[in-house]
């Protein structure tokens, strides 16, 4: 057995002991590429965010010159028509900037209108105009940047000049010595060795420190393949810059011209703290390493190797091997270890017989439970629905005694409604019930609305000491709860005391609120069948008095079909007819002689006959399925169409009279007296009833309230419309009214 766990001990650690060192070696790797990328990004964000900073700054410095010459420029340009003294407008301007080198105003012949000059003024016709399409049109103009005649940057800006009418008039020049500028520009710090280079939107290179590769006409574009507009979006460029060497980019464009800032910084300055952090990052790395091994060394020797041995150890113990013990051999935490899964084992092989039994008993309970579910689900009579639990619940757990008790409709006592054995049949017979109060177990569960355990009868106090029951030790009460009401209560009883724990509660809880709950259905659908049913009579009750009307009103209620023709029933098949309608299904009898097999098929409308079709075959023929099957279709249909058409006529006779009553309502509205008031009643009355008299009369009440017999007040109403009341005074001076319509014992329909 020993060898065994060695051999099963080394394969597990030659299994898991490369896995735990590539795991750790991946994890450092992945933890140092991890760190370096994070180390990248954020060097390359500073990067990015001080070189865009410092180009930021030079564009700034820029657009503040050029920005403040084209106002002054702009503002120059809109005096003149005013002050009509342009020489001294000029020298005031080469006075403020001195950075102008020359104003002229060129009228848009080139002939030059007036003009300051640093180094003499010359008043000779311009030849070439480049800014004058763009001033035309009301725009400021700024040219390209010039090294020639002088060898220093300048640039021409011109401003339109319009007259006190708004008519284009003149051009305003001036051509700026940007060499101040430029120096400035140049000379912003970028970190230690960076520069400045300013280039216009082609990429041509303006302004750089040295001024030789400026006036060469290198393009920046041209020599790096990286566009001006791709510098100043987002993100850092690598490239050689017009000395060769590689250098961190970035760059932003200037508001004022379309020249671009472009700010360039050697790698090796830009990326120091990167290298840096790689430096410590690799020497981490290499620690991190020398660390692991050192590590996997001792865990393999004082954890790993006693781990496998107590996994072998506890892998053997099991249902059929309870009795091994592990033996680790070192007196730190593994051998306490091993000696606590020992003692654990010793209590393992103690307890697992009587958990087995536990385990049968707790199934037991749950297959009971789920039986008295299924019978609760199946059984809709309540009576055999008690019956069948009690017996389940007490055959399922050995049980001494199980009743039911159910409230009565005052909610004062729990009446027995079931019970297992001769003793619950006799308490049953002599209405065996206990009072809902504190004075029994049944009582408290149900004032309660929660279960009582007694485990020794004898010591509870609160109990009822059934003499049927003389051999129970202890007792369950649960109450039976449906629709959150208590309707009723369990009890439980057995031999043996301490015979329920909590489980034993909880399990009868679940069946008694199954039971509660099957039994309030139960009663449910008991009262819900008698509800039916009460309505089943009333409505055949109803439809067979409504069809005895409506066919009283009919001339004719039959017809048959002969070869002659159609015309309508005769008395002769009249019984059989009758007959098949009462039956209610298909009739067949068979004919004798010439007289072929007759079938009668009932109309029915709602189980209740209405009528019958009669069919008799040809001499010979006989009765098939298709046959009776179309026919009894047929039946069907009729019912529908027939029950259909009486409802219609019923709707149109009730439409008909509320329209009648509509009318003598609103005739009877119309009275201003009581002589006119009984004369349109009795017209109206006579008119729609189609009587052959009627009589209005106002009859005295007498002291016991009894209206006089008829005969002394009577006033007839005669063929002319005439009316005349008797308006005898009571013993109180109060008269009834009073109306009779006469006529010849047959009324219509109002209509």
């Amino acid at each position: 057995m020993s060898s065994d766990i060695k051999r099963r001990t080394r394969r597990t650690i030659a299994r898991l002991l490369p896995r735990n060192v590539i795991a750790l070696s991946v994890i450092a790797l992945a933890g140092l590429l991890a760190t370096t990328a994070i180390g990248l990004v954020g060097n390359f964000a500073l990067v990015d965010s001080g070189l865009r900073t410092s180009a930021i700054t030079a564009a700034r410095v820029f657009d503040d010159f050029l920005g403040a010459l084209q106002s002054d420029l702009q503002a120059t340009a809109d005096m003149l028509p005013v002050t009509h003294a342009a020489e001294a407008s000029l020298r005031l301007m080469l006075d403020r900037h001195p950075e102008v080198f020359e104003a002229l105003l060129i009228d848009p012949n080139g002939v030059v209108l007036a003009q300051r000059r640093r180094m003499g003024a010359s008043l000779e016709p311009v030849g070439a105009q480049p800014w004058l399409d763009t001033v035309s049109q009301g725009t400021f103009f700024m040219g390209e940047v010039s090294y020639e005649p002088y060898g220093v940057p300048f640039v021409d800006m011109a401003a339109p000049v319009y007259t006190t009418n708004g008519e284009f008039w003149t051009t305003l020049v001036a051509r700026v010595d940007l060499t101040a500028l430029w120096e400035t520009a140049i000379r912003l710090p970028v970190g230690e060795s960076g520069h400045v280079v300013i280039v216009d939107e082609t990429g041509q290179v303006l302004a750089y420190r040295n001024l030789q590769l400026v006036k060469a006409g290198l393009n920046l574009s041209e020599l790096t393949g990286i566009t001006p507009q791709e510098i100043a979006g987002e993100g850092l460029f690598v490239y050689e810059d017009l000395a060769g060497r590689p250098v961190v980019v970035s760059g932003t464009a200037l508001n004022a011209a379309p020249w671009y800032a472009v700010v360039e910084q050697p790698t090796g300055e830009a990326l120091q703290g990167f290298l840096t952090l790689a430096a410590f990052l690799a020497v981490l790395f290499l620690v991190t390493g020398l660390l692991a091994v050192l590590i996997l060394r001792f865990v393999r020797r004082r954890v790993v190797s006693p781990l496998a041995t107590l996994q072998a150890g506890v892998e053997i113990l099991g249902p059929q091997q309870l009795d091994y013990r592990i033996d680790i051999g070192t007196p730190d935490e593994m051998g306490v270890l091993a000696t606590a899964f020992n003692a654990l084992a010793d209590r393992l092989q103690e307890t697992i017989g009587s958990l087995e039994q536990r385990v049968a008993e707790r199934t037991r309970g749950l297959q009971t439970a789920a039986e008295v579910g299924r019978a609760t689900t199946q059984v809709l009579d309540p009576g055999s629905l008690l019956d069948q639990v009690v017996n389940l619940v007490r055959d399922r757990f050995d049980l001494y005694y199980v009743g039911l008790f159910l409230l009565d409709p005052q909610g004062e006592f729990a009446v027995l409604r079931a019970g297992t054995g001769d003793a619950g049949l006799d308490q049953i017979h002599a209405g065996h019930r206990l009072a809902v109060d504190e004075e029994s177990m049944v009582g408290r569960c149900i004032v309660a609305d929660e279960a009582y355990i007694a485990l020794d009868v004898g010591d509870e106090p609160h109990r009822f000491d059934n003499p049927l029951l003389p051999e129970t030790r202890s007792e369950l009460a649960v109450p039976l709860r449906a629709r959150g009401r208590v309707i009723g209560a369990m009890s439980v009883q057995d031999r043996r005391p301490a015979a329920f724990d909590e489980t034993d509660v909880a399990i009868m809880q679940t069946m008694a609120d199954q039971v509660a709950v099957a039994i309030d259905n139960a009663n449910l659908f008991a009262r819900t069948q008698a509800a039916l049913e009460e309505m089943e009579i009333a409505q055949r009750r109803y439809i067979q008095e409504a069809w005895g009307q409506f066919v009283r009103k009919q001339a004719n209620t039959g017809y048959v079909r002969t070869p002659e023709g159609l015309s309508l029933l005769g008395s002769e098949i009249l019984p059989e007819t009758r007959a098949g309608a009462e039956a209610g299904k298909v009739v067949i009898k068979e004919g004798k002689g010439a007289d072929s097999a007759l079938l009668i098929a009932p109309i029915v409308q709602r189980d209740q006959p209405i009528g019958a079709l009669g069919l008799r075959l040809a001499e010979g023929s006989q009765w098939t399925d298709e046959q009776i099957a179309l026919v009894e279709t047929v039946a069907e249909q009729v019912a529908l169409t027939a029950e259909n058409l009486r409802l219609l006529d019923e709707t149109q006779r009730r439409a008909s009279r509320e329209q009648a009553i509509r009318e003598i309502s609103e005739r009877m509205e119309r009275a201003v007296d009581l002589e006119s008031l009984f004369r349109i009643t009795a017209q109206e009355l006579q008119r729609a009833l189609r009587a052959k008299r009627a009589y209005v009369r106002l009859a005295p009440s007498t002291g016991s309230g009894q209206a006089p017999a008829t005969g002394s007040g009577q006033v007839p109403a005669t063929g002319s419309g005439q009316v005349f009341p008797d308006l005898g005074a009571t013993q109180s001076g109060a008269a009834d009214p009073g109306v009779t319509v006469e006529g010849n014992g047959h009324v219509d329909e109002v209509g």
